[in-house]
């Protein structure tokens, strides 16, 4: 059976307002599942305030960075847990 005459259902996500980024690396490097990430890491979940997650993406976007990067950076700074070296 087709779906094309059915409505779709909206999934209740608020936009951003952000247009989507590019990714950081046109190279063999950006084509892995986890690109640019060079060392072991733990897969997580964190629940945002809407405000949160807004400063957080428009951070990474300025920087040129992953939101992850830029929680990761976050929370070893908060923690005061030094910073990673390749």
């Amino acid at each position: 059976m087709s779906d094309a005459g059915r409505p779709r259902r909206r999934s209740g996500k608020k936009s951003s307002g952000l247009t989507q980024r590019a990714p950081r690396n046109q190279g063999d490097e950006a084509k892995g599942p986890h690109a640019g990430i060079v060392a072991p890491v733990v897969k997580t979940n964190v629940w945002l305030y809407e405000d949160e997650a807004s400063a957080l993406n428009i951070r990474a976007l300025n920087e040129g960075r992953s939101s992850s990067s830029v929680a990761r950076e976050a929370v070893r700074h908060f923690l005061g847990i030094k910073k990673r070296t390749p």
